[in-house]
């Protein structure tokens, strides 16, 4: 029987294909951001992904932003939004409510 997953709260599982890509890429060294042998090799690693990801979405190649999680993710969307309407739900993670505690949210009601 094949085993079901629906605990996709903070992570989910790794398809096979996602797993060996980032099996290869733990075994470069170097930051993407430097000069050096290795840096480059990092940021090459890092460009062809964007560029696969990009072909593969549809997208031009500088329309994608890689982040390092979920709450700067939201806070790079949340600054895309600035002097918008935000509707949010009370609900939301923390990352979301709290940059808009000050600003120009909109709770929506949640219930049942």
């Amino acid at each position: 029987m094949r085993r079901l997953y629906f605990d996709h709260n903070a992570t989910c599982p790794l398809r096979a294909t996602a797993r060996r890509a980032l099996e290869s890429a733990l075994g470069t060294t170097g930051n993407p951001g430097s000069a050096h042998a290795d840096g480059r090799a990092a940021r090459r690693l890092l460009e062809d992904a964007r560029e696969r990801l990009a072909a593969v979405l549809g997208a031009a190649r500088d329309e994608l932003v890689f982040t390092s999680g979920g709450t700067e993710s939201n806070a790079l969307a949340l600054r895309a939004a600035a002097g918008g309407l935000v509707l949010v739900a009370p609900i939301e993670h923390p990352s979301v409510l709290r940059p808009l505690e000050r600003d120009r949210a909109r709770a929506l009601p949640v219930d049942g």
